[in-house]
C-alpha cells in the first residue's frame, strides 16, 4: 500500500514537471510572438515618420482626427494635419500605424474659394440610467452558515441579503462631428472630423464657419446647407457692391438685415 502511494506521488511530480516545461515553452512562444509584433510595429512607425517628412508639415499645422474624406469612410479615426499655405488648405490624412502603407496617405490641397463652409453635424442624446435597488430576500447559503453559528435566530439574521443602493448615471450619446464641404472637379464633397476639432478648423478658415448644428439627414439632402451657402454668397456680393460704392451705407445695412432674416 505504501509503495502504491509513493508511486502515485512520483507520478504526480512527473506530471507537474511536464506541465511546468510545457507552460514555460508556451510562455517563451508568446514572448517571441510579442517581440515580433513589436518589431514589426516599430518598423512601420519608422516608415510612417519617414513618409511624413516628405510633406514638410509646418509647426503651426493643426492636428485632428479624420473620420472620412470625400467618398471614403474610415473604420476608425485617422491622424491628420491641416494647414494653410498660399491661400490653399492642405489636408494630410495618415493611415493607422498597424496598417501603414505609403500609398494610403491622403494629401489634398484645396483652394480657399473651393471651400464652401464648415459646420457641426449630428445629434446629441442624453439618457438617465437608474441602477441598484436590487437584493433583499432570503439567502439559503447565508441562512445555513448563520444557523451553524447562532442557531435558529442566527439563521434568520444570516439569511438577509444586502440591498444595493440606488444610483443615477447620466449617459451621453454624442454622434456629432465637424464637417468641411468643398468642391473637387466640380463635385461637392464632405470631409468629416471628430467634434472637438471645430475650433482648430475655425482658426484656419474662420470666414467659412456656419454657427449651426445640422442633422445627418440635412447633410445628406443638402437642402438647409445649400440655403446657408446662398446666404453666404449673397452677403459677399452685397459687401462687394458696398465696397465699390455702388450702394449707400443705408442701403447696405438695410439689404444685409433682409438677408439675415432668411437665416
Amino acid at each position: 500500500m505504501g509503495g502504491m502511494a509513493i508511486a502515485i506521488f512520483v507520478l504526480i511530480i512527473i506530471i507537474m514537471l511536464i506541465q511546468s516545461d510545457f507552460s514555460a515553452d508556451k510562455e517563451e512562444e508568446r514572448l517571441n510572438e510579442s517581440m515580433k509584433k513589436a518589431s514589426k510595429l516599430n518598423k512601420l512607425y519608422e516608415e510612417r515618420e519617414e513618409a511624413i517628412q516628405e510633406y514638410a508639415i509646418p509647426a503651426q499645422a493643426k492636428e485632428l482626427n479624420a473620420i472620412s474624406c470625400g467618398n471614403q469612410e474610415f473604420y476608425q479615426p485617422r491622424e491628420s494635419f491641416l494647414w494653410m499655405n498660399d491661400n490653399h488648405l492642405n489636408v494630410l490624412i495618415l493611415p493607422i500605424v498597424e496598417r501603414f502603407h505609403k500609398d494610403d496617405i491622403i494629401h489634398k490641397i484645396i483652394k480657399y474659394d473651393d471651400i464652401a463652409f464648415h459646420f457641426n453635424a449630428g445629434e446629441l442624446h442624453t439618457e438617465n440610467k437608474i441602477e441598484g435597488g436590487g437584493g433583499g430576500g432570503a439567502d439559503l447559503g447565508g441562512a445555513a452558515v448563520g444557523g451553524l453559528f447562532f442557531g435558529g435566530a442566527g439563521a434568520i439574521i444570516g439569511s438577509q441579503k444586502k440591498i444595493d443602493p440606488v444610483t443615477s448615471k447620466m449617459l451621453v450619446h454624442d454622434k456629432r462631428e465637424t464637417v468641411i464641404k468643398y468642391l473637387e472637379n466640380d463635385q461637392e464633397l464632405f470631409m468629416k472630423f471628430k467634434l472637438d476639432t471645430m475650433h482648430k478648423i475655425t482658426s484656419l478658415i474662420p470666414h467659412k464657419q456656419i454657427n449651426q448644428v445640422f442633422k445627418p439627414e440635412e447633410v445628406k439632402s443638402g437642402k438647409k446647407i445649400n440655403q446657408k451657402e446662398t446666404i453666404d454668397n449673397r452677403l459677399r456680393k452685397l459687401k462687394k457692391l458696398w465696397e465699390e460704392e455702388l450702394i449707400t451705407d443705408n442701403e447696405y445695412a438695410e439689404k444685409k438685415s433682409e438677408i439675415f432674416k432668411d437665416i
